[in-house]
């Protein structure tokens, strides 16, 4: 089994690019990108367009969304309204509101370092078992590359990428490995 080399800064960085992304613009704007902050209309977090997998991340943003809305809805109730009594009412919940969305905004950010930190560990363990394992590691890759050496390696039904040119030539000067012409 081969394993990809994962830098943990790169995987880090890529998450918390990701994270200040999508922040959403400030309250009273919309966003200028016509982004609806990840959120599709049928409310499934999308990463990138991609679903992000976990329902419960799902949830909490499908109902952060749905507190957005409730949000735009009230500013512009604000907006029209001139009586007083009612302006003070609106402004009652658009408190509420606010307060329930900063609070859903809290979940979903430590949902996010869960997994971030959850990830971490995996990626810490990984690289402590192949510590351990360094050398047996190395003993078998130069088992397999002497292997293959000898021609005694996995024999793959078509040639490996550097074993013959788009023109079908052998890019190490050896040409008595191409293939034959089809008549």
């Amino acid at each position: 089994m081969q394993l990809r080399r994962i830098s943990l800064l790169g995987v880090g960085a890529f998450l918390l690019s990701f994270a200040l992304v999508n922040l959403p613009p400030a309250i009273g704007q919309s966003p200028s990108n016509g982004s609806n902050y990840g959120l599709d209309h049928g409310s499934n977090f999308r990463f990138g367009g991609y679903s992000s997998g976990d329902p419960e991340l799902e949830k909490v943003l499908s109902q952060e969304h749905g507190v957005d809305q409730e949000t735009h809805a009230l500013l512009e109730a604000l907006a029209k309204t001139e009586n007083d009594s009612e302006r003070s009412k609106i402004k009652a919940k658009l408190t509420t509101a606010l307060e329930k969305q900063f609070d859903l905004q809290q979940k979903r950010r430590e949902l996010e370092v869960a997994r971030i930190e959850a990830q971490l560990k995996k990626l810490r363990d990984l690289i402590k078992k192949r510590s351990d394992n360094r050398q047996s590691i190395v003993d078998k890759r130069l088992d397999q590359l002497i292997r293959e050496a000898e021609g005694l390696g996995w024999s793959s039904t078509s040639p490996a990428p550097w074993e013959y040119s788009v023109f079908g030539n052998n890019p190490f000067g050896n040409n008595n490995k191409t293939p034959a012409a089809k008549p």
